[in-house]
């Protein structure tokens, strides 16, 4: 193979000169180099620094949240003129038009601080809300302290085989205390209503 490369070198270098004759030298080169002819070995660097591992990163921890009690008191009421004055029209702060079987809670303005009062803040009041329900924190009491709630009474209900319209059931609920458990990842919760502290 050799042989027939080196004829062919010298037999174009011959007819035309050295141009064709340098191209053809860096075909052949090309040609060798490809095919496995070359004897060349590449040159494998070693590295003579040792290297040191990266140190081993420690475990995030877990925190778990916290979070503080403080008590409340929770109070019921009902959209009559008794409860609410001459100037109710069914129409909560956040002008929501109260319906049947709506689950709402006026929030006292000391406790809005915690409580964000508007249609998309919710809360289960235990007591109150059915399974499966949640209240609509969007109204205000007219007591602007003592840290309190209101539970409105929409519907009349039979309790112990006797009915009761929305304003019997809102004396009948009374006065009770709970726990508002705020955590620090921002859920807020009612635990622990009872009728004294």
């Amino acid at each position: 193979m050799a042989r027939w490369i080196i004829g062919l070198l010298s037999a174009t270098l011959r007819s035309t000169g050295w141009g064709v004759f340098a191209a053809l030298c860096l075909g052949c080169a090309f040609v060798a180099v490809d095919h496995g002819y070359s004897k060349r070995r590449p040159k494998v660097r070693m590295n003579t620094r040792a290297r040191t591992p990266a140190p081993a990163r420690a475990p995030a921890r877990e925190t778990k949240p916290t979070y503080w009690d403080t008590t409340i008191i929770i109070r019921a009421y009902c959209p009559c003129v008794r409860c609410c004055g001459w100037s109710s029209r069914g129409i909560t702060a956040t002008t929501h038009r109260i319906r049947p079987q709506d689950y709402i809670i006026a929030i006292s303005p000391d406790l809005e601080e915690w409580i964000k009062v508007d249609d998309r803040t919710r809360l289960f009041v235990p007591g109150y809300n059915k399974p499966g329900t949640i209240s609509m924190a969007n109204d205000r009491t007219k007591q602007t302290r003592h840290r309190q709630i209101e539970v409105l009474m929409t519907v009349s209900k039979k309790i112990n085989g006797r009915w009761y319209s929305p304003h019997q059931r809102a004396l009948l609920w009374g006065h009770k205390y709970a726990t508002l458990r705020v955590w620090s990842d921002g859920r807020r919760e009612i635990v622990d209503v009872r009728r004294d502290r």
